[in-house]
């Protein structure tokens, strides 16, 4: 059931999120609108395909409220960032993200995110604490994890669908390790060793690939 619940979310992610022309890109746009809701904002993405060729930056940001227009034919964002995270949340607390889809190269255009979200902590601060990740989906063909938790505490998912087309790769992937899978951020250096880690589940976690949680994650 599992395996045909993601088969429905990556072929809808792939068929509705068309990738812009080689010369549009809305990195800029889009991280307008993260700058906007950080420190206790509000932005609001716009409906449609955004295609974004750069890592979206949220490291140590006190978060506020990124909305988009649904998570199913409203507001996708696509990542074409070879090898690094689509949106890094390293060293970030209290983002509130609704009602969009995060997906990594659906088309495997060779431009291979290694995960669509990241949150970690950062040496310049070691929090990655308090997000809440709602009605959201993520998919398409990270290498490593559409979704990596590493370290970071009470985090919540509510009705959130993650799938990876992509064999060896985790849908949802949370660990004590702040260093696990080998994934690093364009910005910030991961803090060392290990941290408390745990995460509320209260959606679909519908996978072809791999799904863990650390030990003390609340599923």
């Amino acid at each position: 059931m599992l395996r045909t619940l993601a088969a429905m979310l990556l072929l809808f992610l792939a068929l509705g999120s068309p990738i812009s022309p080689a010369q549009t890109d809305d990195c800029d746009l889009v991280q307008s609108i993260i700058n906007s809701a950080a420190s206790g904002g509000s932005g609001v993405l716009p409906q449609g395909t955004l295609t974004v060729r750069c890592t979206l930056n949220a490291t140590d940001t006190q978060g506020g409220r990124l909305v988009g227009g649904g998570k199913y034919g409203g507001t996708t964002i696509v990542g074409l960032v070879q090898g690094q995270p689509v949106l890094d949340m390293t060293g970030a607390t209290n983002w509130t993200l609704e009602d969009f889809a995060i997906v990594s190269d659906p088309q495997k255009t060779g431009a291979q995110p290694s995960v669509s979200v990241l949150m970690a902590r950062s040496t310049t601060r070691p929090n990655c604490n308090g997000h809440a990740f709602t009605n959201m989906a993520f998919g398409g063909h990270p290498s490593l994890a559409a979704v990596a938790f590493l370290g970071c505490e009470d985090n919540r998912f509510i009705n959130v669908d993650s799938g990876v087309d992509t064999p060896t790769a985790y849908a949802l992937y949370a660990s004590d390790s702040n260093n696990a899978l080998g994934v690093t951020s364009p910005y910030k250096t991961l803090a060392p060793g290990t941290s408390a880690n745990n995460l509320w589940v209260g959606g679909t976690i519908s996978n072809t690939g791999q799904t863990t949680y650390s030990a003390n994650a609340a599923t």
